[in-house]
């Protein structure tokens, strides 16, 4: 397996992050970049907790992108969406800093990609500790809102220092090279 380093992963997803946001007529301004990829399974269940998601989020400073199948898009605020192609999911990982993952999200891809998983505490997730530098993603316990807000949280204010962000994605990578 052939593993980027993470200074290439960051130089390249500033570039797609750009990229993306001049597409989707977005401005990111440097700010934490979610993705949250919806299969057909979760769809519409979760159509009403993305929206409040999404309006929290803006709120302070963390964008989020949501890639869904054309038939629920139009439950959620057009701007934050892309339609699910091939396409659009490899740009979106591409761009991403971090993504909401579920239980069909391969987490394995997106390490590799330099994008920091945010879901429930289970096998491939674990929750970064600041003070120990350990970890590779940001976990809650409780599946509402607002566990999940506040583990978004959470990631904003690691991104918010490139080192200790970087850190993260370098023991991400070291650990599946290792496993």
């Amino acid at each position: 397996m052939q593993f980027k380093s993470v200074e290439s992963l960051w130089d390249s997803k500033k570039i797609s992050k750009k990229s993306l946001e001049k597409e989707m007529k977005l401005d990111f301004k440097g700010n934490l970049l979610v993705a949250v990829m919806l299969d057909h399974a979760t769809n519409g269940s979760q159509g009403g907790d993305i929206t409040d998601l999404i309006e929290g989020a803006k709120s302070i400073g963390i964008n989020v992108v949501v890639l869904m199948s054309p038939d629920s898009a139009d439950s959620l605020p057009s701007k934050n969406i892309l339609l699910y192609n091939e396409k659009n999911r490899l740009k979106l990982i591409e761009a991403s800093d971090a993504a909401l993952v579920f239980a069909f999200t391969d987490i394995e891809e997106l390490i590799l990609n330099g994008v920091v998983p945010i879901g429930l505490r289970e096998k491939g997730i674990e929750d970064y500790n600041p003070n120990k530098e350990t970890g590779n993603g940001f976990c809650y316990d409780e599946n509402d809102i607002w566990s999940l807000f506040a583990a978004v949280v959470r990631a904003k204010e690691t991104f918010r220092f490139p080192f200790d962000w970087k850190h993260l994605i370098y023991n991400s990578l070291r650990k599946l090279e290792t496993s």
